[in-house]
């Protein structure tokens, strides 16, 4: 330090990489390596919180096993021990749940719910649609005005 022209960022990051040798080896208790290990340890999302947080959203299944960090078949095992049914079954429901709530609150085009509940393709929707509730989209908001 008595030659401020000498440092630089390479000196710098240096000094600090050593600092913290320092202190993690002259920690009996490992405290100092303790707090920098939960400083720079990423967070993992649980596997239900990564479902919820993309169920609608256009993703297929393979997707989904790659968001949790499984492989396809591992995925479908998981998702089967913890919700009771496949991936798909359980997605489309939810995505159908969403729009019959959509359809019923607001007065939201059919399309735009269509996508809003992770459907690309607004046929699929309400053929979807149609299948569990034994309606149209159009046909069910009638109903839930009158």
């Amino acid at each position: 330090l008595n030659n401020p022209d000498l440092i630089n960022d390479e000196l710098i990051k240096l000094k600090i990489r050593e600092l913290i040798f320092v202190l993690v080896n002259s920690d009996p208790n490992g405290n100092v390596k303790k707090i920098f290990g939960e400083l720079f340890h990423l967070r993992k999302y649980g596997f239900e919180e990564t479902i919820s947080t993309h169920l609608y959203e256009d993703l297929n299944i393979a997707d989904l096993a790659f968001f949790t960090g499984l492989s396809l078949s591992s995925f479908k095992r998981k998702f089967s021990e913890t919700y009771g049914t496949s991936p798909n079954k359980y997605i489309i429901s939810k995505r159908l749940e969403k729009a019959q709530t959509l359809l019923s609150t607001t007065d939201m085009r059919i399309t735009e719910i269509a996508y809003d509940c992770g459907f690309n393709e607004v046929g699929h929707f309400s053929k979807s649609f149609n299948t569990a509730y034994n309606c149209t989209p159009s046909r069910y908001r009638q109903n839930e005005l009158n």
